[in-house]
């Protein structure tokens, strides 16, 4: 892959992850609480009661991280917290009254704004961005899967591709020589 179409990609993106940091700074973004408890209320809004497992596998953050988000919703009164009746272990997590109108908050604003977004891209373009937008998320799970705890790539994937000095090496073998 070419230098300058990755370079200009990095640019972009970090372009785009000033402008959202920018959006989740405003208190409206998540109705007064953490990004962390944002992500796990509408998780559980969207789930339905989940257990602290299912929470830690879908959000991809350690379970005592959660924990801790999950104490403090629980303590603002978001959040209950039940036990199994078969195992003590198991704790599951729905959203209390107070919760949901957080979340019915959160959705409404970030609902608004977004529509607002989408609304300058053409509309026969729009389903076309939320598929490429989808297709770059889930490239982006799969390489951050490929990546060993410690942050270091496997020795697998350090060996160097020939190719132009432009060249970036992309990991993705399968791939045609004449893609863009």
């Amino acid at each position: 892959m070419k230098r300058s179409f990755v370079r200009e990609f990095r640019s972009t993106l970090r372009r785009f992850e000033r402008l959202i940091a920018g959006r989740l700074r405003e208190s409206s973004c998540c109705s007064g609480v953490t990004l962390p408890q944002c992500h796990a209320l509408l998780e559980i809004d969207a789930k339905g009661p989940v257990s602290l497992i299912e929470l830690v596998q879908n959000l991809g953050l350690d379970k005592s991280t959660l924990s801790r988000t999950a104490d403090g919703l629980v303590n603002n009164g978001l959040v209950s917290r039940t036990f199994s009746d078969r195992d003590r272990r198991s704790i599951q997590l729905a959203l209390s009254p107070e919760g949901q109108g957080v979340c019915d908050r959160i959705n409404a604003d970030n609902d608004q704004f977004f529509s607002r977004v989408l609304g300058r891209i053409p509309a026969a373009r729009r389903q076309q961005v939320l598929e490429s937008f989808q297709e770059l998320v889930n490239a982006l799970a799969m390489e951050n899967l490929s990546i060993v705890d410690d942050g270091c790539r496997p020795a697998s994937r350090k060996k160097k591709r020939k190719g132009t000095e432009n060249d970036v090496p992309d990991g993705n073998r399968s791939e045609s020589k004449a893609s863009p």
